[in-house]
């Protein structure tokens, strides 16, 4: 969503101001690496769930246990 508000606003701002493609394109890269950055850390935050929870069943449970 950000990201085509973004990109809109470049482009009459680009007409209206004559910004560089290259600009342009280095701004829409970091709004892409922003939810990229995003996804991952929801990915990590997912994860650490997963390794706590297991943790936690782990010292509970002796069948979990690891060798």
């Amino acid at each position: 969503m950000e990201k085509s508000i973004v990109s809109a606003v470049l482009e009459k701002l680009g007409s209206l101001l004559m910004i560089p493609e290259e600009i342009k394109q280095k701004v829409e890269l970091a709004l892409a690496l922003e939810v990229e950055i995003g996804k991952l850390t929801v990915h990590f935050q997912d994860i650490q769930s997963v390794l706590q929870d297991a943790e936690s069943k782990q010292v509970k449970d002796a069948n979990v246990r690891i060798g």
